[in-house]
């Protein structure tokens, strides 16, 4: 039995229970995502996730998980905390980074992710739940399609570029209102802010010029044996000099022999070339300048050369085995080099500098408002990827003011499938070649210039290409970056997460694709998207313009009319050519029907025809496709034509003038009053054409005298007593006769 004491006990037990059983309940639960990170400086593997306790004492995080989804709500991976917090202030953070993240900051984070989870296009981050509805909080963001449970619309997608990172900035649950992007503030547990430093590659030469030392530096005007070309003479290769912090390279005073133009031609020294040029990929970057009088330039990785250092001369080497793979670029066009003027031109050439020529297109324009001049210096990158001995080997290319930041995309990428077909003995390994085309009186500036890593903010794929084969599958297909074949790729088509492959797949394709233009994303793990744009091909819009009836002219016994098809669109943007087919598919029996094609795209045709009757006019239309595409649209139309002489269904009695149904003198004197004396003209002019020549004239008159006065023949048929048509075509004007 209790007493209020006991009782009162046991409530005062109750209620310190409960005290202490609250903060214990919510030990890690009032927790938000408060700042997402997915990539820095371009490296995709730099990501982190910043947690913020919405209230006191949310340290127990031991044993709890970070969950990662896709753009489809499928599992990425996730990262389980391993200890508790020391600080549970009321807005204290929890930062959780990969070690990608963790080598670029200022402050440790409180953890290191095991590997980067996150993709910037879209996804979901959620703490101790995977599902959305179950989690203690979730962020989606980005083309994130799944179940976001309470949490409203995805927030804005992430960059792998623009360096910023999703952040809580306002109250709330809906995703799409509560977060924005901004300069990062990650925060670890210590309350410390990280400061994020760039990443840099790894650099594996530089050369400030102070010396020649890193260059095979050519006898002056001199400096190039031909011998192993089959010609036994050194020639002039230009004056090569550094001053100043700069590679100058000057042309020849004569041209050089198979280009047809004065070249200055120096290449990096094969002890330089060993730290990079075997690698499977590498970076040269450097400045040029051209100054007055140079014409263009030519920049060359893959090099492949002998270099004699006693006579200072330059060989192909045995086996024809030397070569290059690079771009020519030309300076205050226009002039002699026209075919360079505003664009890239890419040159496989062996070092007997014979064009080789290479598989893709062979040139990339220069994007709005560059020009390259004299006297401006520029910034050249040249991206090296592969096998230049066997294949496949691609170079990329950037250029771009000096003064201006390096652009994401590369200007060009150019692909060789079989390799250079060089020699594979180191001796030969050059690695870089620098030419200048022009006046022997001016130089072409080199500075600065490094062979590095290629940065992660270039490692996606290369050479995407979309194209729609003749079966109407959509085919694409692409180069992986040396060294990442690893991880997934993702197929994204409009913003969609639509499919994910080996990190070694080279293509994909799409059995059934949407019926409308559409844009393919290739993302590797860079997790920086390629693209590349399909066009749905609408047939054409095809209408001809011409007369359904036509009558044959009886002096040529034939007529020919105008079917004019010009107004015909592509069915798109007008952009496609059209190519038009004209069939005669149905035709009298024994008509000769001949086409004539009138216009140049074969839209406007002739069409003559020599007898009556029904015809039927085909015509097929059809564009020239998508560009790259395999495929084409056509449409047919017919065109129905009737074809009719003069009409010869009006029955008349002939010599019957004045339609009183008898052949008499009034109707003689009608004819003759309207021929020689302006009278009205005969209503019916076959009835008046009395002896069925064609025409009305005196003589019609004389036949109807004839026979009614001197016994001569009547008229011809269908004569003057019955009624009947007229057996014999002509020209004459329709016949108006009722008195049939």
């Amino acid at each position: 039995m209790f007493n209020h004491r006991s009782l009162a006990a046991l409530l005062g037990m109750a209620l310190g229970l409960a005290v202490v059983a609250r903060p214990a309940e919510a030990s890690f639960h009032l927790m938000d995502i408060s700042e997402v990170l997915v990539g820095f400086g371009g490296d995709c593997r730099i990501q982190a996730v910043e947690l913020r306790m919405r209230s006191p004492g949310q340290t127990q995080v031991n044993g709890h998980d970070v969950f990662f989804r896709d753009a489809n709500d499928g599992p990425l991976g996730s990262f389980r905390l391993t200890r508790n917090m020391a600080n549970g202030a009321s807005g204290a953070h929890i930062l959780i980074g990969t070690a990608e993240f963790a080598a670029i900051s200022s402050v440790a984070p409180d953890f290191v992710m095991t590997e980067p989870f996150l993709r910037p296009q879209g996804g979901r981050v959620a703490f101790d739940a995977a599902s959305a509805s179950s989690a203690a909080d979730s962020v989606a963001y980005g083309a994130y399609s799944g179940n976001n449970g309470g949490h409203g619309l995805p927030a804005a997608a992430l960059s792998v570029a623009s360096g910023l990172s999703l952040q809580r900035t306002a109250a709330g649950v809906n995703n799409a209102v509560t977060f924005a992007l901004a300069a990062p503030t990650l925060t670890n547990n210590a309350e410390e802010e990280a400061t994020l430093s760039s990443p840099a590659p790894t650099c594996l030469l530089t050369d400030d010029f102070a010396d020649d030392a890193n260059w095979d530096i050519p006898e002056p005007n001199a400096g190039l044996d031909l011998a192993s070309c089959g010609q036994d003479v050194v020639i002039d290769i230009g004056v090569v000099e550094v001053a100043g912090g700069r590679l100058l390279v000057r042309p020849s005073l004569t041209p050089v022999p198979g280009v047809d133009a004065p070249l200055g031609i120096v290449g990096l020294s094969t002890d330089a070339a060993a730290a990079f040029a075997t690698r499977p990929s590498y970076r040269v970057e450097f400045d040029f300048l051209a100054q007055p009088g140079i014409l263009g330039a030519a920049f060359f990785i893959g090099q492949h050369h002998s270099f004699d250092a006693d006579e200072r001369t330059m060989s192909v080497g045995p086996g024809d085995s030397g070569g290059g793979f690079g771009f020519t670029i030309s300076f205050d066009c226009p002039h002699a080099l026209d075919r360079n003027c505003n664009h890239l031109h890419a040159d496989l050439r062996t070092f007997c500098l014979q064009e080789v020529g290479i598989a893709s297109e062979d040139s990339a324009n220069f994007p709005g408002g560059l020009l390259t001049v004299s006297n401006e210096r520029y910034t050249a990158i040249l991206d090296a990827e592969g096998d230049d001995v066997a294949g496949p080997y691609t170079m990329s290319v950037k250029v771009f003011r000096a003064a201006d930041p390096e652009p994401q995309d590369y200007l060009g990428t150019w692909k060789v499938a079989e390799g250079l077909g060089v020699s594979e003995d180191p001796e030969f390994d050059h690695g870089v070649l620098m030419v200048s085309i022009g006046a022997a009186d001016a130089a072409l500036e080199i500075s600065d210039l490094s062979a590095c890593e290629i940065p992660a903010r270039n490692r996606h794929v290369r050479c995407l290409t979309c194209t729609r084969d003749i079966a109407g599958r959509v085919i694409a297909a692409w180069q992986n970056a040396a060294g990442e074949e690893e991880g997934a790729i993702e197929i994204w088509i409009d913003g969609v997460l639509v499919d994910t492959l080996d990190g070694d797949a080279t293509e994909y394709e799409i059995e059934d694709p949407p019926e409308r233009d559409f844009t393919i994303e290739v993302v590797n793990g860079s997790c920086i998207g390629v693209t590349c744009d399909v066009c749905f091909n609408d047939p054409p819009v095809v209408a001809i313009d011409g007369p359904s009836e036509a009558v044959l002219d009886l002096e040529t016994g034939s007529v020919t009319v105008r079917l004019d098809a010009s107004a015909s669109t592509d069915g798109d943007d007008g952009s496609q050519g059209l190519f038009a087919v004209w069939t005669v598919t149905e035709s009298p029996p024994g008509a000769q029907a001949d086409v004539l094609i009138v216009d140049a795209e074969g839209l406007v045709i002739d069409l003559t025809v020599d007898t009556n009757g029904d015809y039927a006019v085909s015509l097929t239309v059809s564009d020239t496709g998508c560009p790259d595409d395999l495929e084409f649209a056509e449409t047919t139309v017919v065109h129905d034509l009737r074809v009719a002489a003069i009409v010869t269904d009006i029955f008349f009695r002939r010599g019957d003038v004045d339609r009183n149904r008898v052949l008499e003198l009034t109707d003689a004197v009608s004819t003759l009053n309207f021929l020689f004396l302006g009278g009205p003209p005969p209503r019916c002019f076959d009835a008046a054409d009395s002896d069925d020549n064609g025409v009305v004239e005196l003589t019609d008159a004389v036949r109807s005298l004839g026979f009614l006065f001197l016994g001569n023949p009547p008229p011809p048929a269908p004569g003057p007593m019955e009624c009947g048509a007229d057996p014999t075509a002509d020209a004459l004007a329709e016949c108006d006769y009722d008195a049939c």
